[in-house]
Protein backbone atom coordinates (compact mmCIF):
# COMPACT_ATOMS: atom_id res chain seq x y z
CA UNK A 1 0.00 0.00 0.00
CA UNK A 2 1.42 3.16 -0.92
CA UNK A 3 1.44 6.32 1.54
CA UNK A 4 -1.31 8.72 0.31
CA UNK A 5 -2.93 11.00 2.21
CA UNK A 6 -6.48 10.85 3.09
CA UNK A 7 -9.15 13.61 3.17
CA UNK A 8 -11.15 13.52 6.05
CA UNK A 9 -14.21 15.25 5.91
CA UNK A 10 -15.96 16.80 8.96
CA UNK A 11 -19.72 14.87 9.08
CA UNK A 12 -19.07 12.26 6.45
CA UNK A 13 -16.25 10.39 4.79
CA UNK A 14 -13.97 7.92 5.45
CA UNK A 15 -13.70 6.00 8.45
CA UNK A 16 -10.75 5.82 11.28
CA UNK A 17 -9.94 2.94 13.06
CA UNK A 18 -10.03 3.79 16.84
CA UNK A 19 -9.93 1.38 20.09
CA UNK A 20 -12.11 1.89 23.16
CA UNK A 21 -10.21 2.45 26.01
CA UNK A 22 -11.12 0.30 28.88
CA UNK A 23 -10.80 2.32 31.86
CA UNK A 24 -13.18 4.99 30.67
CA UNK A 25 -14.71 3.99 27.02
CA UNK A 26 -13.11 6.49 25.48
CA UNK A 27 -11.65 6.26 21.94
CA UNK A 28 -7.88 6.19 20.79
CA UNK A 29 -6.53 6.25 17.48
CA UNK A 30 -4.54 3.09 15.78
CA UNK A 31 -2.04 3.31 13.33
CA UNK A 32 -1.96 -0.69 11.88
CA UNK A 33 1.62 -1.23 10.91
CA UNK A 34 1.12 -3.63 7.70
CA UNK A 35 -2.02 -4.53 5.88
CA UNK A 36 -5.09 -5.02 8.00
CA UNK A 37 -6.56 -7.27 5.05
CA UNK A 38 -3.95 -9.75 4.91
CA UNK A 39 -2.66 -9.00 8.85
CA UNK A 40 1.00 -9.28 7.02
CA UNK A 41 3.74 -7.20 8.72
CA UNK A 42 1.28 -6.13 11.72
CA UNK A 43 3.22 -5.54 14.69
CA UNK A 44 1.41 -8.16 17.73
CA UNK A 45 1.17 -6.21 20.88
CA UNK A 46 1.20 -7.89 24.14
CA UNK A 47 -1.08 -6.50 26.91
CA UNK A 48 1.79 -7.31 29.89
CA UNK A 49 5.11 -6.48 27.45
CA UNK A 50 3.72 -4.14 24.84
CA UNK A 51 5.54 -4.09 21.45
CA UNK A 52 7.75 -6.62 20.37
CA UNK A 53 10.53 -5.52 18.88
CA UNK A 54 12.98 -8.23 16.44
CA UNK A 55 16.66 -7.09 15.94
CA UNK A 56 16.86 -8.00 13.03
CA UNK A 57 20.95 -6.89 12.40
CA UNK A 58 23.66 -7.21 15.67
CA UNK A 59 23.84 -4.50 17.98
CA UNK A 60 27.58 -2.82 16.93
CA UNK A 61 30.46 -3.34 19.27
CA UNK A 62 31.07 -0.48 21.28
CA UNK A 63 29.50 1.57 23.98
CA UNK A 64 25.75 1.58 22.79
CA UNK A 65 22.77 3.44 25.05
CA UNK A 66 19.65 1.03 23.90
CA UNK A 67 18.18 2.72 27.09
CA UNK A 68 16.38 0.84 29.74
CA UNK A 69 16.77 -2.82 29.13
CA UNK A 70 15.28 -5.42 31.93
CA UNK A 71 16.78 -8.89 31.74
CA UNK A 72 14.28 -11.06 32.60
CA UNK A 73 16.59 -14.39 32.78
CA UNK A 74 19.72 -15.43 30.77
CA UNK A 75 20.08 -18.93 29.54
CA UNK A 76 22.37 -21.39 30.77
CA UNK A 77 25.60 -21.23 29.56
CA UNK A 78 28.60 -18.73 28.57
CA UNK A 79 26.55 -15.65 27.35
CA UNK A 80 28.00 -12.77 26.25
CA UNK A 81 26.20 -9.48 26.84
CA UNK A 82 28.86 -7.07 25.34
CA UNK A 83 30.17 -3.79 28.06
CA UNK A 84 27.51 -2.26 30.00
CA UNK A 85 27.55 1.20 30.67
CA UNK A 86 26.42 2.01 34.45
CA UNK A 87 24.52 5.40 34.62
CA UNK A 88 23.11 6.68 38.25
CA UNK A 89 19.55 8.54 38.65
CA UNK A 90 20.70 11.42 37.53
CA UNK A 91 22.22 10.24 34.42
CA UNK A 92 25.81 10.42 34.85
CA UNK A 93 28.49 7.52 34.05
CA UNK A 94 29.89 5.96 36.96
CA UNK A 95 33.26 5.36 35.96
CA UNK A 96 36.48 3.99 37.95
CA UNK A 97 36.93 7.87 39.31
CA UNK A 98 33.49 8.75 40.13
CA UNK A 99 32.71 8.45 44.32
CA UNK A 100 29.16 7.05 43.24
CA UNK A 101 27.42 3.76 44.29
CA UNK A 102 24.57 1.73 42.78
CA UNK A 103 23.01 -1.14 44.30
CA UNK A 104 23.09 -4.26 42.13
CA UNK A 105 21.76 -7.54 42.96
CA UNK A 106 22.96 -10.70 41.65
CA UNK A 107 21.02 -13.96 41.55
CA UNK A 108 23.29 -16.68 41.43
CA UNK A 109 22.47 -20.27 40.85
CA UNK A 110 23.17 -23.50 44.09
CA UNK A 111 26.91 -23.55 41.99
CA UNK A 112 27.68 -20.03 43.99
CA UNK A 113 29.71 -17.17 42.87
CA UNK A 114 33.95 -18.09 42.60
CA UNK A 115 33.03 -21.93 41.51
CA UNK A 116 32.48 -23.13 44.60
CA UNK A 117 29.99 -25.19 46.25
CA UNK A 118 27.60 -24.56 49.01
CA UNK A 119 26.96 -26.35 51.59
CA UNK A 120 24.16 -26.39 54.26
CA UNK A 121 25.18 -26.97 58.44
CA UNK A 122 25.62 -30.22 60.04
CA UNK A 123 26.03 -31.82 56.24
CA UNK A 124 28.72 -34.59 55.80
CA UNK A 125 31.58 -32.86 54.20
CA UNK A 126 32.23 -33.99 50.39
CA UNK A 127 36.03 -35.08 49.28
CA UNK A 128 37.16 -33.67 47.13
CA UNK A 129 35.44 -30.25 47.98
CA UNK A 130 35.68 -27.07 45.50
CA UNK A 131 36.31 -23.48 47.47
CA UNK A 132 37.82 -20.50 47.25
CA UNK A 133 40.79 -18.92 48.89
CA UNK A 134 41.00 -16.72 51.48
CA UNK A 135 42.86 -13.31 52.40
CA UNK A 136 43.73 -12.10 55.44
CA UNK A 137 45.03 -8.64 56.90
CA UNK A 138 48.96 -8.91 57.96
CA UNK A 139 49.14 -7.41 61.34
CA UNK A 140 52.70 -8.13 63.08
CA UNK A 141 51.83 -6.45 66.52
CA UNK A 142 48.48 -7.61 67.20
CA UNK A 143 46.21 -4.08 68.44
CA UNK A 144 42.56 -3.64 69.28
CA UNK A 145 40.32 -2.48 66.62
CA UNK A 146 37.81 0.31 66.64
CA UNK A 147 34.31 -2.27 65.90
CA UNK A 148 32.21 -2.54 69.14
CA UNK A 149 31.53 -5.89 70.20
CA UNK A 150 28.99 -7.56 67.69
CA UNK A 151 30.07 -6.04 64.44
CA UNK A 152 31.66 -8.00 61.56
CA UNK A 153 35.58 -8.00 61.66
CA UNK A 154 38.20 -8.95 59.44
CA UNK A 155 40.86 -12.31 59.87
CA UNK A 156 44.02 -10.67 60.64
CA UNK A 157 47.45 -12.97 60.08
CA UNK A 158 51.34 -12.50 61.39
CA UNK A 159 54.04 -11.42 59.10
CA UNK A 160 54.55 -15.47 58.16
CA UNK A 161 50.90 -15.13 57.22
CA UNK A 162 49.64 -17.56 60.45
CA UNK A 163 46.44 -16.69 61.71
CA UNK A 164 46.19 -14.84 64.58
CA UNK A 165 44.16 -16.87 67.17
CA UNK A 166 43.50 -16.29 71.26
CA UNK A 167 42.70 -18.99 73.46
CA UNK A 168 39.82 -18.54 75.73
CA UNK A 169 41.78 -18.08 79.16
CA UNK A 170 44.97 -16.98 77.25
CA UNK A 171 44.88 -13.71 79.46
CA UNK A 172 44.92 -16.46 82.64
CA UNK A 173 47.65 -18.71 80.88
CA UNK A 174 49.67 -15.96 80.33
CA UNK A 175 49.82 -14.70 84.37
CA UNK A 176 50.24 -18.16 85.05
CA UNK A 177 53.43 -18.13 82.66
CA UNK A 178 54.57 -14.90 83.93
CA UNK A 179 54.77 -16.55 87.72
CA UNK A 180 56.39 -19.57 86.00
CA UNK A 181 59.07 -17.65 84.76
CA UNK A 182 59.36 -16.11 88.26
CA UNK A 183 59.29 -19.33 89.95
CA UNK A 184 62.30 -20.61 87.35
CA UNK A 185 64.37 -17.82 88.54
CA UNK A 186 64.20 -18.97 91.94
CA UNK A 187 64.40 -22.69 91.50
CA UNK A 188 67.80 -21.77 89.47
CA UNK A 189 69.02 -20.08 92.29
CA UNK A 190 68.25 -22.57 94.28
CA UNK A 191 69.64 -24.98 92.19
CA UNK A 192 73.06 -22.86 92.27
CA UNK A 193 73.34 -23.30 96.09
CA UNK A 194 72.55 -26.43 95.84
CA UNK A 195 75.07 -27.07 93.61
CA UNK A 196 77.56 -25.68 95.74
CA UNK A 197 76.54 -27.53 99.06
CA UNK A 198 76.81 -30.52 97.49
CA UNK A 199 80.09 -29.58 96.34
CA UNK A 200 81.04 -29.34 100.04
CA UNK A 201 78.84 -32.25 101.17
CA UNK A 202 81.52 -33.74 98.38
CA UNK A 203 85.06 -33.11 100.41
CA UNK A 204 83.34 -33.48 103.09
CA UNK A 205 82.63 -37.37 102.08
CA UNK A 206 86.21 -37.69 100.47
CA UNK A 207 87.46 -36.45 103.85
CA UNK A 208 85.17 -39.30 105.67
CA UNK A 209 86.36 -42.09 103.53
CA UNK A 210 90.35 -40.97 104.66
CA UNK A 211 89.27 -41.03 108.34
CA UNK A 212 87.03 -44.72 107.37
CA UNK A 213 89.79 -45.76 105.76
CA UNK A 214 92.21 -45.02 108.96
CA UNK A 215 89.79 -46.06 111.13
CA UNK A 216 89.47 -49.71 109.06
CA UNK A 217 93.40 -49.64 109.55
CA UNK A 218 93.51 -48.83 113.35
CA UNK A 219 90.67 -51.66 113.72
CA UNK A 220 92.90 -54.59 112.21
CA UNK A 221 95.07 -53.78 114.53
CA UNK A 222 93.06 -53.92 117.38
CA UNK A 223 91.94 -57.17 115.94
CA UNK A 224 95.28 -58.19 116.15
CA UNK A 225 96.04 -56.65 119.76
CA UNK A 226 92.68 -58.90 120.72
CA UNK A 227 93.48 -62.04 119.54
CA UNK A 228 96.95 -61.94 121.40
CA UNK A 229 94.85 -61.37 124.37
CA UNK A 230 92.44 -64.24 123.21
CA UNK A 231 95.34 -66.68 122.96
CA UNK A 232 97.66 -65.24 125.62
CA UNK A 233 99.73 -62.89 127.33
CA UNK A 234 100.26 -59.40 126.50
CA UNK A 235 103.74 -58.07 126.19
CA UNK A 236 103.62 -54.42 126.72
CA UNK A 237 105.28 -52.13 124.56
CA UNK A 238 107.88 -49.92 125.68
CA UNK A 239 106.26 -45.86 125.82
CA UNK A 240 104.27 -44.02 127.29
CA UNK A 241 101.30 -45.52 126.87
CA UNK A 242 98.66 -45.41 129.80
CA UNK A 243 97.37 -48.47 131.09
CA UNK A 244 94.76 -47.45 133.03
CA UNK A 245 94.06 -46.70 137.01
CA UNK A 246 93.03 -49.76 139.36
CA UNK A 247 90.61 -47.78 141.95
CA UNK A 248 91.66 -48.40 145.54
CA UNK A 249 91.15 -51.60 147.33
CA UNK A 250 89.45 -53.15 143.86
CA UNK A 251 90.89 -56.88 144.99
CA UNK A 252 92.88 -56.72 141.85
CA UNK A 253 96.00 -59.36 142.07
CA UNK A 254 98.23 -57.80 139.10
CA UNK A 255 101.29 -59.85 140.36
CA UNK A 256 104.40 -58.96 142.07
CA UNK A 257 105.55 -56.11 140.20
CA UNK A 258 109.01 -54.91 140.15
CA UNK A 259 109.38 -51.01 140.06
CA UNK A 260 112.83 -49.91 138.56
CA UNK A 261 112.40 -45.99 139.14
CA UNK A 262 109.87 -43.37 140.18
CA UNK A 263 109.75 -40.31 138.60
CA UNK A 264 110.47 -37.47 140.90
CA UNK A 265 107.08 -36.09 141.91
CA UNK A 266 104.04 -36.23 143.70
CA UNK A 267 103.21 -39.99 142.83
CA UNK A 268 100.75 -41.69 144.82
CA UNK A 269 101.35 -45.74 144.37
CA UNK A 270 98.86 -46.86 147.36
CA UNK A 271 100.91 -48.59 150.31
CA UNK A 272 104.25 -49.57 150.13
CA UNK A 273 105.97 -52.21 151.95
CA UNK A 274 109.51 -51.48 151.89
CA UNK A 275 111.59 -54.64 152.06
CA UNK A 276 114.78 -53.31 151.91
CA UNK A 277 116.60 -50.22 152.62
CA UNK A 278 115.47 -47.20 150.44
CA UNK A 279 118.42 -46.35 148.07
CA UNK A 280 120.41 -43.09 148.75
CA UNK A 281 119.62 -40.19 147.00
CA UNK A 282 116.52 -37.67 146.56
CA UNK A 283 113.84 -39.70 145.85
CA UNK A 284 110.57 -38.18 147.29
CA UNK A 285 107.87 -40.82 149.38
CA UNK A 286 105.34 -39.00 149.46
CA UNK A 287 103.75 -36.86 152.98
CA UNK A 288 103.19 -38.97 155.93
CA UNK A 289 99.87 -37.89 157.30
CA UNK A 290 99.62 -36.51 160.87
CA UNK A 291 99.36 -39.09 163.94
CA UNK A 292 98.96 -41.72 161.36
CA UNK A 293 101.26 -43.99 164.13
CA UNK A 294 103.39 -45.39 161.24
CA UNK A 295 106.99 -45.53 162.53
CA UNK A 296 109.12 -45.05 159.55
CA UNK A 297 112.68 -45.39 161.66
CA UNK A 298 115.15 -42.52 162.16
CA UNK A 299 115.37 -39.95 159.77
CA UNK A 300 117.69 -37.09 159.66
CA UNK A 301 116.65 -34.07 158.51
CA UNK A 302 118.77 -31.94 156.33
CA UNK A 303 116.93 -28.84 155.16
CA UNK A 304 113.51 -27.23 155.64
CA UNK A 305 111.98 -25.28 152.77
CA UNK A 306 111.92 -21.15 152.85
CA UNK A 307 110.18 -19.84 155.71
CA UNK A 308 109.62 -20.16 159.66
CA UNK A 309 110.00 -23.25 160.80
CA UNK A 310 110.19 -25.38 158.12
CA UNK A 311 113.07 -23.57 155.93
CA UNK A 312 116.75 -22.74 156.82
CA UNK A 313 117.54 -20.12 159.75
CA UNK A 314 118.46 -18.18 157.28
CA UNK A 315 116.22 -15.28 156.38
CA UNK A 316 117.10 -11.75 154.67
CA UNK A 317 116.81 -9.31 157.13
CA UNK A 318 116.32 -5.68 155.24
CA UNK A 319 116.15 -3.89 158.97
CA UNK A 320 115.42 -4.74 162.93
CA UNK A 321 114.15 -2.14 165.05
CA UNK A 322 112.20 -1.91 167.92
CA UNK A 323 110.42 0.79 168.91
CA UNK A 324 108.13 2.68 171.69
CA UNK A 325 104.01 2.07 171.57
CA UNK A 326 102.00 4.96 172.50
CA UNK A 327 98.72 5.34 171.32
CA UNK A 328 94.94 6.09 172.41
CA UNK A 329 92.02 4.39 172.28
CA UNK A 330 91.56 4.09 168.26
CA UNK A 331 91.03 1.40 165.09
CA UNK A 332 93.30 0.23 162.11
CA UNK A 333 96.06 2.35 164.13
CA UNK A 334 99.67 1.41 162.12
CA UNK A 335 102.46 -0.27 163.83
CA UNK A 336 104.80 -0.82 160.95
CA UNK A 337 104.48 -0.49 157.49
CA UNK A 338 105.55 -3.09 154.78
CA UNK A 339 106.37 -2.81 151.21
CA UNK A 340 106.63 -4.82 148.31
CA UNK A 341 108.37 -8.13 148.40
CA UNK A 342 108.65 -7.24 151.84
CA UNK A 343 107.12 -8.99 155.44
CA UNK A 344 106.51 -7.66 158.44
CA UNK A 345 108.23 -10.29 161.34
CA UNK A 346 107.67 -9.21 164.95
CA UNK A 347 109.72 -11.35 167.68
CA UNK A 348 108.47 -9.47 170.92
CA UNK A 349 105.85 -7.36 172.31
CA UNK A 350 105.09 -5.55 175.42
CA UNK A 351 102.39 -3.01 176.44
CA UNK A 352 99.68 -2.19 178.87
CA UNK A 353 96.36 -0.49 179.28
CA UNK A 354 95.43 2.58 181.71
CA UNK A 355 92.01 1.71 182.02
CA UNK A 356 89.92 -0.90 181.39
CA UNK A 357 90.16 -1.92 177.58
CA UNK A 358 90.13 -4.08 174.53
CA UNK A 359 93.41 -4.77 172.02
CA UNK A 360 93.87 -6.49 168.78
CA UNK A 361 95.75 -6.91 166.44
CA UNK A 362 95.50 -7.56 162.77
CA UNK A 363 96.67 -6.89 159.31
CA UNK A 364 95.85 -3.75 156.67
CA UNK A 365 93.09 -5.85 155.24
CA UNK A 366 91.99 -6.75 158.64
CA UNK A 367 92.98 -10.29 158.98
CA UNK A 368 93.52 -11.57 162.66
CA UNK A 369 96.77 -11.83 163.78
CA UNK A 370 95.08 -11.95 167.34
CA UNK A 371 91.54 -12.19 169.22
CA UNK A 372 90.19 -9.26 170.71
CA UNK A 373 92.11 -9.27 174.11
CA UNK A 374 89.94 -7.81 177.31
CA UNK A 375 92.55 -6.29 180.36
CA UNK A 376 91.89 -4.60 183.35
CA UNK A 377 93.30 -1.25 184.03
CA UNK A 378 96.60 -0.85 184.50
CA UNK A 379 97.07 -4.35 182.98
CA UNK A 380 98.60 -5.77 180.01
CA UNK A 381 100.93 -8.57 177.93
CA UNK A 382 104.77 -9.61 177.54
CA UNK A 383 106.22 -11.67 174.75
CA UNK A 384 110.19 -11.78 174.57
CA UNK A 385 112.27 -13.37 171.54
CA UNK A 386 112.74 -16.73 171.05
CA UNK A 387 116.15 -16.13 169.81
CA UNK A 388 115.65 -17.56 166.73
CA UNK A 389 115.39 -15.07 163.83
CA UNK A 390 113.50 -17.82 161.48
CA UNK A 391 110.48 -18.05 164.43
CA UNK A 392 109.08 -14.43 164.66
CA UNK A 393 105.58 -14.78 167.14
CA UNK A 394 104.23 -12.99 163.97
CA UNK A 395 104.62 -13.09 160.40
CA UNK A 396 102.63 -11.09 158.17
CA UNK A 397 102.23 -11.62 154.41
CA UNK A 398 103.81 -9.85 151.74
CA UNK A 399 103.54 -6.19 151.71
CA UNK A 400 100.86 -6.05 154.36
CA UNK A 401 100.94 -3.16 157.24
CA UNK A 402 100.34 -3.95 160.97
CA UNK A 403 97.76 -2.39 162.54
CA UNK A 404 95.80 -2.76 165.95
CA UNK A 405 92.80 -1.72 167.61
CA UNK A 406 92.15 -0.35 170.75
CA UNK A 407 89.14 0.62 172.90
CA UNK A 408 88.69 2.74 175.61
CA UNK A 409 92.02 2.37 176.80
CA UNK A 410 95.39 4.33 175.70
CA UNK A 411 98.27 1.64 175.19
CA UNK A 412 101.54 2.25 175.91
CA UNK A 413 104.59 -0.12 175.66
CA UNK A 414 107.11 -1.36 172.84
CA UNK A 415 107.58 -3.63 169.70
CA UNK A 416 110.67 -5.64 168.11
CA UNK A 417 110.27 -6.64 164.28
CA UNK A 418 112.22 -6.41 161.68
CA UNK A 419 111.75 -5.97 157.02
CA UNK A 420 112.34 -9.18 155.65
CA UNK A 421 112.57 -9.71 151.98
CA UNK A 422 111.21 -12.33 150.17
Amino acid sequence: MADTAIAVTAGSGTNVDTRTEGTNGNHRQVIVLGDPATNAGVAPVDSSNGLSVTLTTAVPAGTNNIGDVDVASIAAGTNVVGKMRLVTATGDEITEDTDDSMQVTIVADDVGIGGGTQYATNSVAADPSTGTATIMERDDALSSLTPVEGDWVRMRGTAEGALWTQDFNSDALLSDTNDIAADTGTIASDTTSIDADTTTIAADTTSIDADTTTIASDTTSIDGKITACNTGAVVLTTGTASIGKLAANSGVDIGDVDILSIAAGDNNIGNVDIASALPAGTNAIGKLAANTGVDIGDVDVTSLANGAINGPAEPTIDSFTQVAINLDAGANQVLVSSAASKQVWVYSVAYTCSVAGTVSFQDEDDTAITGIMDHAANSGMGVGASGNFAMPIWKLDTDKDLEVDVTDAALDGWISYAIVSV
